[in-house]
Formats: structure tokens, sequence, C-alpha cells
């Protein structure tokens, strides 16, 4: 069984209702995922969202801890986009060990910064209300470079805009080693995260918005296991968003294989800030 939803969206293709049944969810618990944990041990990646319950999430932390993978945290809502580091003080130290990439929108990050004690005032400016990109860029650098100092690698997703990338490391390093699959740390001689700005693809007709997030953060997460560095696995991300937002399904009826010029072309450009 899987979660069931119902959407409706205005002439932009924006979600404005959503009605859910989230019951599945429930199936999920630590003992289904100890039955299953060598899919841990034999993948290079575990990803979760923001869903699961938190006895789940500390299971799933201590058998990444244990075998030495990452682990992927998409926030999901910014209600509950902090639930691993609120509440249980050893769920958020298992945490903050094992989540090596997370990727937020400008709300969730607000709300991590804040859970993870951000040190300054929060703004609650809604992203549509940045007059430029480098006003909103403004807003996302502090947040991402602090966020950035606690997670390896931080997507921060700006919708129409793009995404902005927090890595301690240059562009050119690949998140996975290209020969043996495994993680690579960052340099830990380099204390700042180093902000990227990527420009999102722009469609003429967008069909549906609701799903494209999660189509570029696929898209980017199978290209970083492939080994590929940091602006070809956005290129790839960013292809795959495109073919969700000309869909009426939340996943894109096709997708593409490693053929595609967005693998082999030159890598996308960026923005330093």
């Amino acid at each position: 069984a899987t979660c069931n939803f119902s959407l409706l969206h205005d002439r932009q293709g924006d979600c404005r209702i959503i009605v859910g049944d989230m019951n599945a969810i429930q199936a999920i618990d630590p003992e289904w995922i100890k039955k299953n944990r060598h899919l841990i041990q034999q993948s290079p990646l575990t990803i979760i969202d923001a869903n699961i319950s938190e006895a789940v999430m500390q299971f799933i932390f201590h058998e990444c801890l244990r075998y030495n993978r990452p682990v992927f945290f998409e926030p999901t809502d910014m209600r509950i986009a902090a639930k691993p580091f609120i509440g249980d003080p050893a769920l958020a130290t298992s945490a903050l060990q094992a989540i090596r990439f997370s990727s937020p929108n400008l709300e969730e990050l607000r709300q991590l910064a804040k859970a993870l004690k951000y040190p300054h005032p929060i703004s609650a400016t809604p992203m549509e209300a940045f007059q430029s990109i480098d006003e909103l860029l403004g807003e996302v650098k502090p947040l991402g470079e602090f966020v950035g100092q606690i997670f390896d690698n931080l997507l921060v997703t700006l919708g129409k805009h793009g995404v902005a990338i927090f890595r301690r490391c240059s562009d050119t390093v690949p998140f996975f080693d290209p020969v043996t699959g495994s993680y690579q740390q960052p340099d830990p001689n380099q204390p700042v995260a180093q902000g990227r700005f990527y420009e999102a693809h722009v469609h003429p007709k967008i069909v549906n918005v609701s799903g494209a997030g999660d189509s570029f953060t696929s898209g980017f997460i199978v290209a970083a296991i492939a080994g590929m560095p940091e602006p070809v696995c956005v290129s790839v991300g960013l292809e795959a968003a495109s073919c969700a937002l000309l869909t009426r399904g939340a996943v894109a009826d096709r997708y593409f294989d490693k053929t595609h010029p967005c693998w082999n072309a030159k890598p996308v450009g960026y923005k330093t800030f």
C-alpha cells in the first residue's frame, strides 16, 4: 500500500489544496526496518523524509552509523522539518552524526536553522516577496552557511529560481568515489560552507509543480551516486525537475537515461555567493 493524495492546482500549476491519507506510513516501523537492514548495508545512501516516526528515524540512524552509510534527509514540510532535532536528545545526536545530505526549501531551511540554534533573528519573509534573486540569496546565504557547517551537503531548493548548494569543498569534488562508490567526506580544514547558486530552466508552460522538487532530488542523487561532480548532478536534477513540471502527475511518465545531454554536456554554470 502507498499513501493516497488528491491535489487541487491553480492555473500556474501551484498546489492549493491537499487531501491525503498517510496511514501507510504507519507500516514503516523499527521492526520492518530491522528485517530489511541488509538493504542499508548494501546501499551507498539511505534516503528518509520527515514523515516517518522518531523511533524509525533513530533505528535508521543507528544502522547507518553502524555500517558507515550517509543519510539523505528530505525535510518534507516546514511543520515537521526539524523533527530529528527537537524533542529526544538522543535522536538529535544520532541525526547530527548520520545526516550528510538535506534538501530543504527556504521555509524548511529556516526551521532547520532554528532547531540547530542559529544565533541570529530569522526572517519570515515569503520567497515570493523578495524583489530580486540577489535579495533572496542574501536571505539564504547566512542560513545555508550555518546549516552547511553541520550537514556536509545542503541543497536549498528555491522553486522557479533554481537551487543553492552549500558544501565545504569545491564543485569538482564528487559526492561519491566514482571507482569505489564510497561516500567522500568534505575537507575537514574547510570550516565554512561555500554557496553556489544554479539557475533553473525556464519553462513557458508549466503544467504542475507538485513533484518537481522530488524529481530534482532523485536526479541529483542518481548522478551523485554515479560519482559525477556537483554541476553535472545539478544538471541531471534540473532536467528531471523539468520532466515533472510538464506532466499532470507528481511523477513524470518518462524521464531519461545517461545518454541524455544533461549527463554529458558541459557542466551547468553557477554563481558563487
